[in-house]
């Protein structure tokens, strides 16, 4: 086609243009790809990139081979409940989200705002505590709005709690994680999220039977056990070091919302003993029947050097893990003033 292409040149123009000509010949084959027709088909378009074989253009401005990632811990205001967004970005700028419980009902909608007001819109795992209203009804919100890939819950069953029932119902089907074994990790973007757990507790108590996590990006960490209690923090932190499970952690998100009968002092010792950082924030109801926080965790978290904030002084709270520290936006209150 080229050739038929340069003799109808060649006839329109004569000799003493024949230069001219030529460097008409070298433009069109270079232009055409020296030798190779290139279709629309060679490029391809996938979640706002355009990509070829060679190379990866994307709309953040951040060169994906030069970023790095970096994880957020949304302390998310809901009442007087617990309500988690981790929050896992790659070193391509890739987000990945996982909830951790969510709050009660009177609060949903806090959280789903919340999620919307930072363009959250698609959740990978699910990760329920235990089945109290004030932590799963959260969940179940979230869940019906976006769905997930995968959820991790406990194994134990309430049979009174329409909730529950609820719960148990909407999940049917789906990827579900039931009592996964302490030190069973599992990763979101570049982050590392390892359960922990007291197994094998048969203690009646509810709150004892709460499934935790550590999530780990890089040398900073953060740990939240739900409503754990002490017996179950002793039985953790047994099995964590009968397997070698690591319970360092900077940040710690409270126990049952700053219960005198959470955040022992050898759970505080397991978590801080090997980080210079020592950080918590309490998930807990402004003004709750409950008296959240106590005096008596306030004093030892105090006596262990944790900074305080509070999500019933503050409201939400971000924390940013970077590989090697821990910060956030919001100055810690250092409120050790126990709820009333």
């Amino acid at each position: 086609e080229r050739i038929l292409f340069m003799k109808n040149i060649f006839k329109a123009l004569n000799l003493k243009h024949f230069c001219t000509a030529a460097m008409i010949f070298i433009l069109c084959f270079t232009i055409s790809g020296c030798g190779e027709i290139i279709s629309d088909s060679y490029f391809s378009s996938q979640d706002g990139k355009i990509t070829n074989e060679h190379t990866s253009f994307s709309n953040d401005s951040v060169s994906s081979e030069s970023a790095e990632g970096y994880v957020n811990i949304h302390a998310i205001d809901v009442g007087q409940g617990l309500g988690i967004i981790v929050e896992s970005v790659d070193s391509r700028r890739q987000h990945h989200y996982m909830l951790i419980d969510g709050g009660p009902a009177d609060h949903t909608s806090n959280l789903i705002s919340y999620m919307q007001k930072n363009n959250i819109d698609s959740i990978e795992s699910i990760f329920v505590t235990h089945f109290h209203a004030d932590h799963i009804n959260g969940s179940y919100a979230v869940l019906t709005k976006y769905g997930a890939e995968n959820i991790y819950q406990p194994g134990y069953t309430v049979s009174d709690r329409s909730i529950y029932k609820k719960w148990m119902k909407l999940i049917a089907g789906r990827n579900v994680f039931t009592d996964p074994p302490c030190g069973y990790s599992f990763s979101l973007g570049d982050a590392t999220v390892t359960v922990l757990s007291a197994e094998n507790n048969n203690s009646y108590d509810e709150n004892n039977r709460s499934i935790g996590v550590r999530v780990t990006y890089g040398d900073t960490s953060c740990i939240c056990l739900g409503d754990l209690e002490m017996e179950g923090e002793y039985d953790l932190c047994d099995i964590a070091e009968s397997r070698g499970v690591d319970l360092d952690a900077q940040l710690y998100i409270a126990g049952h919302h700053g219960s005198y009968s959470s955040s022992s002092e050898r759970l505080l010792k397991a978590m801080g003993q090997n980080i210079d950082q020592h950080l918590c924030v309490i998930s807990c109801g402004m003004g709750n029947s409950y008296g959240h926080p106590h005096g008596d965790t306030l004093s030892r978290l105090a006596e262990a050097d944790y900074e305080i904030w509070r999500t019933d002084r503050q409201g939400d709270i971000v924390f940013t893990l970077d590989g090697s520290s821990i910060s956030s936006q919001t100055s810690a209150c250092n409120d050790f003033t126990p709820g009333k």
